[in-house]
């Protein structure tokens, strides 16, 4: 008995998919979902295929995939767009097949875009993963380091270099854990920057932390010995973002140049008799110096990690309250409590199924028949359901959308 429970827990995420309409065992979808030990016995010949590519893109292309050709070979490449759902599909597949990719939603808290890259590594995350405090530190330095090294769409080979020892040099991370920052290094420096939301929350930094983070850029900036207009740019935006006067970063780049270790917080660069609009170069860049910041980064990583929480948090943050706002007269189709429960639902993407399962407990609904009634009431409006029920309850907020307009 303990044995038979024991299969049907390990099958029941496949047993839920095959449950739901439409939805075929010959798909690799189905068989990502397979458990460990019978993905080798059921052969599937798209799988085969996509385990064949990825493991072709790890030894010749470095680990680079164009997105699109992952979801072409998983029959997924009609999506209008890459959601968290999707983005857990992605890496769900990959991992099933023995890769992992970059951007990890779950660990690196970013999601790949139709027309970006995903970045492969061999082995992948595996299943009882749990990032460490030291992980999403460097995770943290490395998407700082990149928003500067990528400024000038040039990536000097010193500044990937110097941004990959810090992540291969520090001794508190696993191998698993620099495989994988060591991807999602790749994958940041090949896709453009994205800082929605930043400069709000960067404007909560007190004035330790500044300088410690205004460093770290800086750093990168000289890591090949010269510094580029458009960098100088960036990190006058970033400054700026940060709350510092911007005319600080030539002073800081001098200062390196000079073997200072402590950025000038007391004067602009015209006090030095610097035109901001000269661009220092030929810096040499004592690594020592970044490993010192990498240690001092460390003791304000709560408020790194609290800056640069993926871009989508913040866009569902403001999802939450648009959607909240717009539910109108279109959901009087539903009773009280299938009304509240999809009012509650409504507000994120996913859920987990234990708390779905409480709210329609305090409602006095079973789970699966209220998730039935109101994808019913979905069809009727728009002709497609809103809610999946699988490992975890996820809300299709584009149909959302869709019925609001109604």
């Amino acid at each position: 008995m303990t044995i038979a429970e024991k299969c049907t827990d390990d099958l029941e995420p496949y047993s839920r998919y095959l449950g739901r309409n439409g939805n075929s065992p010959d798909s690799i979808e189905a068989h990502a979902l397979l458990p460990k030990d019978l993905l080798q016995a059921v052969p599937n010949k798209v799988f085969d295929e996509l385990k064949a590519l990825l493991s072709e893109q790890c030894e010749k292309a470095n680990g680079v995939l164009e997105v699109n050709k992952f979801l072409k070979i998983i029959g997924q490449d009609t999506l209008p767009k890459i959601n968290k759902k999707e983005a857990l599909q992605i890496v769900n597949i990959a991992e099933s097949a023995g890769f992992g990719i970059a951007p990890d939603i779950r660990f690196h808290g970013e999601k790949p875009e139709l027309a970006g890259k995903l970045v492969i590594f061999n082995k992948g995350h595996g299943k009882d993963f749990s990032p460490s405090l030291g992980f999403d530190q460097i995770k943290t330095i490395v998407r700082l380091g990149a928003m500067v090294a990528v400024a000038d769409e040039h990536v000097a080979v010193e500044e990937s270099n110097t941004l990959n020892s810090l992540i291969f040099d520090d001794r508190d991370l696993s191998g698993i854990e620099k495989d994988s920052l060591g991807a999602y290094l790749k994958w940041r420096l090949k896709t453009p920057p994205n800082t929605l939301g930043i400069k709000a929350l960067l404007s909560k930094i007190a004035g330790a932390e500044k300088a410690a983070i205004s460093e770290i850029l800086v750093g990168v900036a000289l890591a090949d010995g010269k510094v580029q207009p458009q960098e100088v740019v960036q990190l006058e935006k970033l400054y700026s973002q940060l709350g510092l006067d911007k005319s600080l970063v030539t002073t800081d780049l001098h200062n390196l140049k000079s073997g200072s270790t402590t950025p000038s917080r007391k004067s602009g660069a015209q006090e030095n008799g610097i035109d901001n609009d000269e661009v220092p170069f030929e810096f040499k860049l004592d690594r020592e110096f970044l490993k010192q910041r990498q240690t001092e980064t460390k003791e304000v990583q709560s408020v790194l990690d609290a800056i640069f929480t993926e871009e989508e948090l913040v866009e569902m943050q403001e999802s939450e309250v648009s959607e909240k706002t717009q539910i109108n007269s279109v959901i009087s189709g539903l009773d009280i409590a299938h009304r509240d429960l999809y009012g509650k639902l409504i507000s994120q993407e996913e859920w987990p199924n234990q708390e779905v399962q409480q709210f329609c407990k305090d409602l006095d609904l079973m789970m699966d028949g209220a998730l039935e009634v109101i994808n019913d009431w979905a069809f009727e409006l728009v002709d497609a359901p809103v809610i999946e029920n699988g490992d975890s309850i996820f809300v299709d907020l584009e149909i959302v959308e869709e019925i609001n307009q109604l």
